[in-house]
Formats: C-alpha cells, structure tokens, sequence
C-alpha cells in the first residue's frame, strides 16, 4: 500500500502500535483506499490500516 510504505492491514479491530496508540500519516491514510480501488483486496467488508 502507499508508494513504498509497509501499512498493517485489518478487519474490524483497531490497530496499535508498541505504545498502545493508533496512528497513521495523513498520506497513507489517502493512499490506502486509493490502493484498494486498484487492486481490490477487501471486498464487501471493512478493513482499517496503520502504520
């Protein structure tokens, strides 16, 4: 996903990094669906990303 970028993928849980926090650059977090919309992975379902 993204232009280089290694991103988590999920389902319906929340991702969190070692300090326990979610986060994700406002970048990748554009890019992600942009991803999904050319190469659909997750159809019909919800999927969260992080970083």
């Amino acid at each position: 996903m993204g232009q280089g970028h290694t991103l988590r993928v999920g389902r319906d849980g929340l991702l969190v990094g070692a300090q326990g926090k979610s986060m994700i650059p406002g970048p990748d977090a554009a890019m992600a669906p942009v991803d999904e919309i050319r190469t659909p992975a997750h159809r019909s379902t919800r999927f969260c990303v992080a970083r």
